[in-house]
């Protein structure tokens, strides 16, 4: 028996886009996205071929609504410590970093905390052998 737990299709928070404008606007150098194999995964009828095509059998799979909002600091600290904002972050000088996280923070702080809620959905899948 197996059962996994993935993440659905990428949603972009509204957040996100004020901070890749603002990383845009201070200079930041695009980087290479790091190879991502969600894309293979994201849906129940995917992750179902996936597990069918393993050998398993019986396999049912859904998605379910998932809903998480983040508190501001913790955005902040996640697009300035992980992944591709980091990445690009890391592009600009020291003041210029500073300037970007400063700008992104003022026009954040402004914004509904719905703003920071992500709603993806949650793929699910069981099978047996």
């Amino acid at each position: 028996m197996i059962g996994t737990v993935t993440w659905g299709p990428d949603l972009i928070y509204s957040a996100d886009e004020i901070w890749m404008q603002e990383l845009n606007a201070h200079g930041a150098g695009n980087v290479e996205t790091l190879p991502s194999h969600y894309d293979i995964m994201d849906t129940p009828s995917k992750v179902t071929a996936l597990l069918e095509a393993a050998g398993f059998a019986s396999v049912r799979a859904w998605a379910a609504p998932s809903s998480y909002r983040l508190e501001l600091e913790h955005f902040v600290a996640c697009r300035t410590s992980l992944g591709l904002f980091k990445r690009r972050l890391e592009t600009l000088d020291a003041q210029a970093r500073a300037s970007c996280v400063g700008r992104a923070v003022a026009r954040l702080e402004t914004m509904s905390t719905e703003n920071f809620r992500d709603r993806s959905d949650v793929i699910f899948a069981v099978g047996v052998t």
